[in-house]
C-alpha cells in the first residue's frame, strides 16, 4: 500500500526544477515525479512562480507552473492565515512570504514542508512543521 504524503511545495524548489542547476534541478524533479507525495501550493507561491515567467513571454515555463498548480491542492490567502503569519513570523524572525509559505503549509496540514533555502535559515527552528532543504534530497 502506498502511502500518501502531504508536501508543500517552496516556490524554490519550483523554480530549481525549471532552471536550476543541473543538481539541484534533479533533485527538485524527483521530488516532483515521487507519486507517494501529494503537492499543497498557496495563492503565494502562484505569484511568486507565474508573475515574472509571464511578464517576459517565457511561456514554457508557465505551462510548467500551471501543470504543478493543476495537479495541486491550493491553499486560499485569507485574513486567518495572515494572522497566523504575523505570529510565526514574530516567533521565528521569517520574512514575511515565508511566514506567509509556513503558515498556509500548517494550516494545510502537510507532513512536509520542502523548500531550497538553506538549513541555517530561520524556517529551520520551525517546530509546527517538517522543513526539508532540498539540498537534504537524494534525487
Amino acid at each position: 500500500m502506498i502511502v500518501a504524503c502531504r508536501t508543500y511545495l517552496d516556490s524554490g524548489v519550483l523554480i530549481a526544477a525549471w532552471r536550476g542547476l543541473e543538481y539541484q534541478s534533479n533533485k527538485a524533479i524527483s521530488v516532483l515525479d515521487d507519486s507517494r507525495r501529494t503537492f499543497i501550493v498557496s495563492d503565494f507561491i502562484v505569484l511568486e512562480t507565474i508573475a515574472k515567467p509571464t511578464f517576459n513571454k517565457f511561456n514554457d515555463e508557465v505551462t510548467f507552473m500551471r501543470t504543478i498548480f493543476n495537479k495541486a491542492e491550493r491553499i486560499m490567502s485569507s485574513e486567518k492565515l495572515t494572522k497566523k503569519a504575523v505570529s510565526i513570523a514574530c516567533k521565528y524572525d521569517l520574512t514575511a512570504i515565508d511566514a506567509l509559505h509556513v503558515s498556509a503549509a500548517i494550516m494545510a496540514n502537510v507532513d512536509e514542508f520542502i523548500t531550497s533555502e538553506k538549513q541555517t535559515k530561520p524556517m529551520f527552528k520551525i517546530t509546527e512543521l517538517n522543513v526539508i532543504s532540498l539540498d537534504s534530497i537524494q534525487a
